[in-house]
């Protein structure tokens, strides 16, 4: 049930107004849009159970503020080829079973929803591109987004598709833009939320002038909004309202005004969107809206009270109408009470994190995208990036490296696929020719090896997914993958290690080598040392500087993990 919280006074009135003409004044217009210049590709995903065409799955009288800036963009099509827009239904809109599973497990469509909209990008791209067989890809295509609720967080994943694939001919498989270099040229993201999403939701590294529009009065515990304040190319805007107030809706209230300014925003950039039209304009009203029940309970209060279900389950079925008239949603601070509580945010964006080798490491949608600038030794800027591709549902895993210049030229000196698996050494072998300061150590072969990197990798891929869940850094995930490399090398002569095991308790890693025995040591003694501590060691035992091997205390042999948890 949508319930009325409060009526804005005329000072709160003026408050919300300011606010949203804020949204405006974020944007950048960077964009040169006309023929034979550029081509715009703007996509547009709504929110959960959000459908331009079927508005009765939201329950709301009007379509979202994303459907009405697709639908101001469309038009400028005709006579427009530099210039296409698409518009993608949230998660949840597919009918029966499959439209419920998505709402409650959305990573899924979300991810596909991402994929269709690369994939339709591409393919205008490329067409565009033929059309102009002098243009410069990588400077040329500029694609933007609009997203509301779970749709700001597969603006998000689309982003990062962009990122790690780039651009390729889709006859001959030839990169036209590197991985790395594409991302959102401009993104309106209307108080995105992304519960259930299992992956990163933050912004790629290459998308800028994104604009995060957040409600400052959703208070519902499963609407937390996203945190991309750590995303230097992202600016939040509070409005007052709850989620729908700011994704649009409802009325001619709020929400008309970040459709109104969302519209001079795009303006701004040099997207062609025509006004808003006369009756989707602010009428002076201004509420802010509670969500109270939780969907689809006033269904299962109907069934409940169905004769043939009382007939059948006389008591079951006045209790599940009795538990469907209480289904309410959980809050974190309930608005009757006031608006004066801070929005709760989840930290479910992680952005692009630097190493202290040098090297950038991004999570994206289907692989780790690792980059890193050089100068060449004739002072030529180069720029390498390696993405470890993990698709999932696939057996595809692979390791994708380009070689380019960071220059005006851009030109791309080198790409290279290889095995799963290969990236760390890829890495090593990267730094070792290009990066002074690694060359210079190569005499003394005082860094580890390509192969204990290979290790290293090795254990994380096994383990550190579910280190993760456990609540452990990167850092700390780091440091046991170091431990696990000293204690392979310390045990070298038992072979390579085959696979790594975590107690149920999380106390304690095993690692299981090509020959018995089963080497155990401490979690909390590993993290009791550095990563450098335990690489320095690693590196001596492999060169032998080592008589005796240095047990990590509560280090032992067993013949089988007690309690594994394989990850």
């Amino acid at each position: 049930m949508t319930e009325v919280v409060k009526q804005l006074n005329e000072s709160e009135r003026a408050r919300m107004s300011a606010q949203a003409q804020g949204i405006v004044q974020t944007a950048a217009p960077n964009l040169s849009i006309g023929p034979g210049e550029q081509f715009v590709f703007v996509a547009h995903f709504d929110g959960t159970n959000n459908d331009k065409d079927n508005l009765a799955l939201s329950g709301n009288p009007q379509p979202t503020n994303v459907a009405e800036l697709y639908e101001q963009m469309k038009p400028n099509e005709e006579g427009n080829p530099s210039f296409r827009t698409a518009y993608y239904a949230g998660v949840g809109t597919d009918p029966g079973a499959k439209g419920y599973h998505d709402v409650l497990r959305p990573t899924a469509d979300m991810q596909d929803t991402a994929e269709k909209a690369y994939r339709e990008f591409s393919q205008e791209a490329f067409t565009w591109l033929r059309g102009h067989p002098h243009a410069n890809p990588t400077e040329s295509l500029q694609v933007m987004a609009t997203g509301f609720s779970r749709g700001g967080g597969t603006a998000a994943v689309f982003s990062q598709l962009l990122y790690e694939r780039g651009l390729s001919d889709p006859n001959t498989g030839k990169i036209l833009v590197p991985p790395g270099q594409l991302g959102l040229a401009g993104a309106m993201i209307l108080d995105p939320v992304t519960t259930g999403y299992e992956g990163n939701t933050a912004f790629s590294p290459a998308s800028k002038n994104v604009t995060v529009v957040r409600a400052q009065n959703e208070y519902r515990t499963w609407f937390k909004g996203v945190d991309h304040s750590h995303h230097p190319g992202v600016n939040t805007v509070d409005v007052t309202g709850n989620h729908c107030n700011i994704g649009g809706g409802y009325d001619r209230g709020i929400g008309a005004h970040v459709l109104e300014a969302s519209t001079e925003w795009f303006k701004k950039t040099g997207v062609p969107i025509n006004d808003v039209p006369a009756a989707k304009r602010p009428d002076g009203s201004a509420t802010v809206y509670h969500e109270r029940d939780i969907p689809k309970t006033d269904e299962a209060i109907q069934i409940s009270r169905h004769p043939a279900m009382r007939t059948l389950l006389p008591n079951a079925s006045r209790i599940a109408e009795v538990a469907a008239q209480g289904a309410d949603y959980p809050v974190t601070h309930d608005p009757r009470q006031g608006l004066h509580a801070p929005r709760q945010l989840n930290p479910s964006a992680h952005p692009e994190r630097q190493r202290a080798d040098g090297w950038s490491r991004f999570n994206g949608a289907h692989g780790t995208v690792w980059r890193k600038d050089y100068t060449s030794d004739k002072g030529v800027p180069l720029s390498a990036v390696v993405v470890e591709r993990d698709p999932a549902g696939t057996q595809n895993d692979r390791v994708d490296m380009v070689l380019m210049r960071r220059d005006g030229q851009g030109h791309l000196l080198m790409d290279k696929r290889l095995p799963a698996g290969s990236g760390a050494a890829l890495r090593d072998s990267l730094d070792q020719r290009l990066d002074p300061t690694k060359a210079q150590a190569t005499p003394g072969r005082h860094g580890p090896s390509a192969e204990q990197h290979s290790q290293a990798q090795h254990f994380k891929d096994q383990l550190g997914p579910r280190l993760v869940q456990l609540g452990m850094s990167e850092l700390q995930i780091d440091t046991l993958s170091a431990a696990a490399v000293k204690e392979q090398t310390r045990y070298a002569a038992q072979g390579q290690a085959q696979a790594f095991y975590l107690s149920n308790d999380g106390s304690t890693i095993a690692m299981r080598q090509e020959h018995a025995p089963l080497r155990e040591f401490s979690v909390a003694q590993a993290l009791g040392q550095s990563a450098q501590a335990h690489w320095r060691e690693a590196i001596a035992l492999s060169r032998h500087e080592i008589d005796q091997p240095i047990q990590m205390a509560n280090a032992s042999i067993q013949k089988e993990p007690s309690a594994p948890i394989r990850a």
